[in-house]
């Protein structure tokens, strides 16, 4: 039987029974009782390896644990406990677990015994809530031996469900880092080093999930249930991660007044403009109805309405369905916290096309260069449209999703096919409606 259960367990016989520690010596019982180890109770006990002392025990007696030459930890949860001066004589592979300047702790100090406290540190996980492969966890130690003022070395294991994963050798950083590339449930285990003591911690569990879900999106369409959007993860440090939906979430086109084909474009917005080009694709001012109101051009709707092109890219293109639409309908407001305002350079394309001002986005879509950087190959590329993204496309028609760059012209935006993940520079143009929806963003990787 482990000693720590035989220990409470003659404790609660001698509380049931009111045995005296007298007359348990004399039946040749351990010596306990609810508050003193009695006069050599374990003396020279060689079977005795690990003991471990409640709350309520506040005196230890002469020689109590003296010539007890394999115990190897004695546990003592007693903040206050009176230990005699030769009570652990001759006892030379113990090592003291206690509480930081307990009266056991002054004892152990004073009699050059082995450390260890459980109030050493705390570990703290900064990102619990990842829950997902790919994403940091960070754990950090804190309030250090309080009062104390000694210099540490710090060295981990990482166990993923109970099993070493990963093992560090010894720092000075009171921090760890690691990257999870499969489920499971993992820990450290910290062991701190110095003058005083030398003690191993074990953190709280943390659940790292297969998949990344942040947001709701109906993608099944059965509007009665709430369709988690999944992410995949492109890149991440210990602060925060670039993630992209791993499946197209919508079919539609980059910039999409219907009932104007060609204008001008960029991520930051689009321009149904009144300077024609000599190329007769392009429809001139007049065919396209432009109208003066009030020294504003105005866009002719189909209803027979006007718009001003400002109102046009604030409701038909494609940033601002990522930044509206989906930013404010897809997440609460805890899980928007997490989604950062990224500032967006937007390049100029291979064939230099403007391409635009920089803009600040929570979600946007791939850049060329992001693209090349984070999915270089085209099997990194390919995806699939969730079933509502499929009633979106065209009968016959191929899916491609958007990227922000412009392509051979102004009017046209990069694009990458869906199910061989080619990519095609020259781009598609923006008002057609087969290309798709792909967001991307930064979000922070603490929880």
């Amino acid at each position: 039987m482990n000693i720590r259960k035989v220990l409470f367990f003659m404790l609660a016989l001698l509380v049931m029974f009111s045995v005296s520690a007298y007359a348990a010596t004399q039946s040749g019982l351990m010596l306990l009782s609810l508050d003193t180890i009695r006069e050599e109770a374990f003396c020279g006990d060689a079977s005795l390896e690990e003991v471990e002392i409640p709350e309520s025990t506040k005196k230890i007696d002469s020689r109590a644990f003296a010539d007890c030459a394999n115990l190897r930890a004695f546990y003592c949860y007693s903040r206050d406990v009176v230990v005699a001066d030769d009570a652990f004589d001759n006892t030379p592979n113990v090592r003291v677990y206690c509480y930081l300047e307990s009266t056991m702790d002054d004892y152990a100090q004073e009699k050059g015994l082995a450390r260890s406290y459980f109030d050493a540190f705390k570990i703290v996980c900064n990102t619990d809530k990842n829950g997902c492969k790919g994403l940091p966890i960070t754990w950090t130690l804190t309030d250090i031996l309080p009062g104390e003022k000694v210099e540490s070395v710090y060295s981990c294991r990482i166990l993923k469900n109970g099993v070493q994963v990963f093992a560090s050798g010894e720092q000075a950083e009171a921090r760890f880092v690691y990257t999870p590339s499969a489920s499971g449930t993992y820990q450290i285990e910290v062991t701190m080093k110095n003058e005083l003591t030398e003690t191993t911690m074990v953190s709280e569990k943390v659940a790292v999930a297969d998949r990344l879900y942040l947001g709701t999106y109906e993608q099944d369409a059965n509007t009665s249930t709430k369709d988690p959007v999944e992410w995949i993860v492109l890149t991440a440090d210990e602060e925060k991660a670039f993630v992209l939906s791993k499946y197209i979430l919508k079919t539609n086109s980059y910039f999409n007044p219907a009932w104007i084909k060609y204008k001008y474009c960029n991520w930051s917005g689009s321009t149904i403009t009144l300077v024609g080009y000599s190329n007769q694709w392009y429809p001139s001012a007049t065919y396209m109805g432009f109208k003066k109101i009030d020294g504003v051009w105005m866009v002719p709707k189909k209803d027979g309405t006007y718009i001003s092109n400002d109102e046009l890219t604030a409701q038909y293109h494609a940033r601002s369905w990522c930044n509206g639409t989906f930013y404010n309908g897809a997440f609460s407001d805890e899980e928007k916290e997490r989604i950062l305002l990224t500032t967006n350079v937007n390049q100029d394309s291979p064939d230099n096309v403007d391409g635009g001002p920089n803009t600040q986005d929570y979600v946007f879509f791939l850049s060329y260069d992001e693209l090349l950087k984070y999915l270089p190959t085209q099997e990194s590329r390919k995806t699939a449209g969730t079933p509502v993204a499929k009633s979106q496309l065209a009968a016959g028609k191929a899916a491609y999703w958007w990227l922000r760059t412009n392509g051979k012209f102004r009017c046209n935006a990069m694009i990458v096919y869906a199910s061989n993940g080619g990519l095609s520079t020259y781009g598609s143009d923006v008002g057609h409606r087969d290309g798709a929806y792909r967001p991307a963003m930064w979000i922070t990787v603490g929880g």
